[in-house]
């Protein structure tokens, strides 16, 4: 009988007959960058909501998932936080960091893009936030082979019936 079991972190574990353990984001995630795609903000010219929303999800997920609370750090700040944690491949990170860049000129020099533009730094954060979350899982199972367990400001997960 296949179980599904959700941890306070977003993400879920489907536990398959055979005892294999899928693993994944939680729609939290999914949920709000798929309704940030159906507002269609960029269409309607609301560059700075939509990139707004985009940091608020990118930031939400790196507190809730990683323990990365970034909502008082400037852009800047946030940038040279996951370089230091070493958290992306260099190519998705120097994405991230010019989408979080035009964030800030959207936001605060009210610089408007082009609207492919944000569509592809949307595409960038959904594509680092898969990174981190794929690095996190692997870094999670390296601990229990290891047999470090959960790191600490993890839940243990309790399989309900």
């Amino acid at each position: 009988m296949k179980k599904t079991v959700f941890t306070q972190e977003h993400e879920w574990l489907r536990i398959e007959d055979d005892d294999v353990v899928t693993v994944g984001i939680t729609d939290y995630a999914q949920d709000h960058l798929g309704d940030l795609v159906y507002l269609q903000l960029p269409e309607a010219g609301k560059m700075k909501n939509h990139y707004s929303r985009l940091g608020e999800i990118l930031r939400e997920y790196l507190l809730n998932r990683l323990g990365i609370s970034s909502f008082a750090e400037t852009s800047e700040e946030l940038i040279g936080e996951i370089r230091r944690k070493g958290l992306l491949p260099a190519v998705i990170f120097d994405g991230l960091a010019d989408a979080l860049r035009m964030s800030d000129f959207v936001k605060f020099a009210k610089y408007q893009p082009a609207v492919s533009e944000c569509h592809q730094h949307y595409e960038t954060v959904r594509a680092a936030i898969e990174s981190m979350e794929q690095r996190q899982r692997e870094e999670e199972e390296r601990r229990r082979s290891d047999g470090q367990g959960a790191p600490e400001n993890k839940a243990i997960i309790q399989p309900s019936n």
